[in-house]
């Protein structure tokens, strides 16, 4: 496989390039309902089941730094706005989710978990 060096990138409709530091070093969609699972994903690997609403995903390439920007939602299924998960970056090898019912501030496991994360790669 041959790498490509390059500072900024642009598509070819664009007429601006960015910082290839802007691009996602992290992302991944979550089935967080009974067996937890993958569905799709950049520089993710493996999913552990960590209690009722929360997941930690191992990434494939560790961050440069914890001081990275993350992001994180969840959703139970059409129709299901009360729900909230927040991501923290404790380790740069990791992802570590939480999800919340936010009536009544109870950790839930949802369908859907996805994250991202913005920063530098190690």
């Amino acid at each position: 496989m041959s790498t490509i060096k390059v500072d900024n990138i642009r598509i070819a409709s664009e007429s601006v390039s960015r910082p290839v530091t802007g691009v996602a070093a992290a992302w991944a969609n979550i089935d967080g309902i009974g067996t937890v699972s993958i569905r799709g994903s950049l520089n993710s690997s493996t999913i552990f089941d960590r209690g009722t609403g929360r997941y930690e995903v191992s990434l494939t390439n560790s961050l440069a730094s914890i001081n990275s920007s993350a992001v994180a939602e969840g959703n139970a299924g059409l129709g299901q706005f009360n729900r909230v998960c927040s991501v923290m970056l404790d380790y740069p090898d990791a992802v570590e989710l939480t999800c919340f019912n936010t009536d009544s501030n109870g950790k839930i496991d949802l369908n859907y978990v996805m994250y991202q994360v913005h920063g530098g790669l190690a």
